[in-house]
């Protein structure tokens, strides 16, 4: 049960919503709860012989973001927003900046940023 909740916590789970997980989980598995299956996709038919259908998924993670990063992103937007303005290019939106901000770290972020 350690290694699960800490597989959870690593995910990014708060330690509230991991001991939800393994609560519901140790349910699920003595028989008392039985999760509600998963509806199948749906697979479009319209598609010509020959060609695969591309069916799109988003991923939607919610994330807890500190008011001192958050400050940061604001002014990361806010630089990237004026490099943009200046080169006619299409503004960034703030999800943008975040998924940046998680892919590289906020440090590497910041000075790729004031590098430009």
């Amino acid at each position: 049960m350690a290694s699960r909740f800490t597989q959870l916590r690593e995910s990014g789970l708060s330690v509230d919503e991991a001991w939800n997980v393994i609560a519901v989980e140790t349910l699920a598995d003595a028989g008392l709860v039985e999760p509600e299956p998963l509806q199948k996709a749906r697979v479009h038919t319209g598609s010509k012989p020959g060609q695969i259908p591309v069916l799109e998924a988003k991923l939607v993670t919610t994330i807890r973001i500190e008011p001192a990063d958050d400050d940061r992103i604001k002014t990361l937007l806010a630089r990237a927003r004026q490099e943009a303005a200046l080169s006619k290019a299409d503004d960034p939106d703030q999800s943008s900046i975040i998924r940046q901000a998680l892919r590289l770290g906020m440090d590497e972020l910041e000075r790729r940023s004031i590098r430009k």
